[in-house]
């Protein structure tokens, strides 16, 4: 003797089935499309890293070049003055790429931030997800806590405590 689910409710479990997995494959797809985004942005990062301690090494070799035009400045004043204008410009140079590289990290930090909220949502949802773990009410979010109600009326018809 086998017992059946009503025809209606059979549907609505596959129908929910289906919504569930779909919804896996989705958040799988956005979390491979954010770490292909954070892997990028830190190449760059590491790069704009790279091009900042490249800029302080001219600096620092541009500062010494003009101590030493300044100690000749009576007989070589053009000398100095030169070596002062590659000096400012390399400067203008180094602070542009260290708020490059600022930005690089602000930018690597957010992502990693998102990276990491989407691991966790994605963490509660494949634990609540599991038909062998009851979900923790108060842990979860309005809208989790909406969506395990919903899940728990269609598969089993009772009600949860939202």
């Amino acid at each position: 003797m086998s017992f059946s689910l009503i025809p209606s409710l059979e549907k609505d479990a596959k129908r929910l089935s289906k919504i569930i997995i779909n919804e896996g494959k989705a958040e799988d797809s956005h979390l491979r499309a954010a770490i292909k985004e954070l892997e990028g942005l830190q190449k760059a990062q590491q790069r704009a890293s790279s091009e900042e301690v490249k800029a302080a090494s001219v600096v620092s070799k541009a500062s010494r070049a003009e101590q030493k035009a300044h100690a000749k400045f009576i007989e070589a004043r053009a000398v100095h003055e030169r070596a002062i204008a590659t000096l400012s410009n390399l400067e203008d140079s180094l602070r542009a790429k260290k708020e490059q590289a600022e930005k690089r990290t602000d930018m690597l930090q957010r992502q990693a931030d998102e990276v990491d909220t989407m691991r966790q949502r994605k963490a509660v949802d494949d634990v609540s997800d599991s038909p062998t773990t009851t979900p923790s009410w108060e842990v979860l979010m309005p809208w989790q806590r909406e969506r395990e109600a919903k899940l728990a009326l269609l598969r089993d018809g009772k009600t949860v405590p939202v």
